[in-house]
């Protein structure tokens, strides 16, 4: 299915997209002071969970000796990559939709491995199609799915300093296989889309005791990682 692509300013740069995704591109940067550019992607909500990125923890330690290790779940066109590959992070994203890999290339010059990361041990699952906006995932066929390979993200044997998961409703599946990964972490993010899901985050994290920044798009850090002094009063959100 042939999908319109267009090219936005945004972030000090050029990013390809979707003609359909124009609307979530067009939204005045609410945070000049760390967010780069004019515009940002989506409302005041996402611009919080990328101000507070910016502000506490895209920031490479001077003394470090490797490059820091950004990896991007569901990254779809690669906003969040394309901020850490300007803060010096290196960055690799997951997808199912070979369209949306394509994109993350060129927008980040990152590696965009096609696959659907989860829990199960099937070796493919299914995934509405590229260009139908049915992002619903299951181990079944169906008329508007597409046949992914599917992965545990601990296949990878990955040491990220920061994940972001935005994997429609998938989240406690994704952290549920890749357990070793998440552990080498320093820093979670995860965009939550139903209660169930972000029961079942909640609760995975609880268990691993990782402290909470925000709760509505959860920003984790490991218990021993430090709190920003103003974090409850500035960015709980």
């Amino acid at each position: 299915m042939a999908v319109q692509l267009i090219d936005v300013p945004i972030y000090n740069t050029t990013m390809r997209i979707p003609f359909a995704y124009l609307k979530g591109y067009q939204h005045p940067n609410c945070y000049p002071g760390l967010i780069p550019g004019n515009t940002a992607y989506s409302g005041i909500l996402e611009q919080r969970v990328q101000a507070c990125l910016l502000r506490w923890y895209l920031f490479p330690s001077k003394r470090a000796i490797f490059t820091p290790s950004f990896v991007d779940i569901g990254c779809a066109d690669g906003v969040y990559s394309v901020l850490a590959k300007q803060r010096g992070y290196e960055v690799i994203g997951f997808d199912p939709i070979a369209g949306l890999c394509e994109l993350y290339r060129h927008n980040t010059g990152g590696e965009c491995l096609n696959v659907a990361l989860s829990d199960s041990d099937e070796s493919h699952l299914h995934i509405g199609k590229w260009g139908t906006h049915y992002i619903k995932v299951s181990e079944k066929p169906a008329e508007r799915y597409e046949k992914v390979p599917a992965a545990h993200l601990d296949a990878f044997l990955l040491s990220p300093d920061i994940i972001k998961i935005d994997v429609e409703g998938m989240a406690a599946k994704v952290l549920a296989g890749g357990v070793e990964t998440v552990q080498k972490a320093k820093v979670l993010v995860i965009e939550l889309h139903s209660p169930e899901e972000t029961e079942g985050v909640t609760f995975v994290l609880e268990d691993w005791k990782w402290q909470f920044i925000t709760e509505t798009h959860i920003i984790a850090v490991k218990p021993d990682m430090k709190l920003p002094k103003d974090y409850e009063a500035q960015w709980r959100i």
